[in-house]
């Protein structure tokens, strides 16, 4: 039996070819993120039931990292399904690789903004809503040289959505910086 392999590796560099096999993958890791979201919404949730009967401000804060985990995990979901509709749209490009690697450098700094910002809101929740108990296992030496108050709480979020700009720029420039290589190779 022989297998010809050659025909589809030269069909992928293709534009076609290529955006179907982006939008099928873009497609299951939203479906994977759907279940992600799940488990650690159970997780979450679990960890609410179990507090309850003795740190009702403890619970209290899980609750809300409930909410934000859920509406983060939408977020990616959406950002996921979104881009898996973009690529159709530009695999008949003339330069069909550029463009949709342009959109998958895209679609990984909307994600890894996301992660970002959820987790500098997780760490300043954490930080509100467990006292000095989390950063001191995350961080025993440095927690001995600061203080654990609502301020450093503030700094953790605003820190996480600070980072979370300077991601989402850094691979918004990579994509436009594709599309200038593009835009030079179409001039010669």
């Amino acid at each position: 039996m022989k297998i010809r392999i050659e025909q589809v590796v030269d069909s992928l560099s293709r534009g076609p070819v290529l955006s179907r096999v982006l939008t099928v993958l873009f497609r299951v890791l939203a479906g994977v993120a759907v279940f992600l979201g799940l488990i650690i919404s159970l997780a979450l949730l679990g960890a609410v039931v179990d507090s309850l009967g003795y740190d009702a401000v403890e619970a209290l804060g899980m609750l809300i990292a409930l909410a934000v985990a859920v509406a983060y995990f939408f977020l990616a979901v959406k950002v996921l399904l979104y881009r898996a509709k973009c690529f159709p749209a530009h695999s008949g490009d003339v330069y069909p690789v550029i463009s949709l690697s342009a959109l998958a450098l895209k679609a990984s700094g909307e994600l890894s903004a996301l992660f970002a910002s959820a987790w500098g809101l997780f760490a300043g929740i954490a930080i509100w809503f467990t006292g000095d108990f989390l950063p001191a296992v995350a961080f025993p030496d440095f927690i001995e040289s600061i203080e654990i108050s609502f301020f450093s709480g503030l700094l953790a979020v605003v820190a996480g959505q600070i980072y979370a700009v300077a991601v989402l720029l850094f691979f918004y420039l990579l994509a436009e910086l594709l599309r200038l290589l593009t835009d030079i190779a179409a001039k010669k």
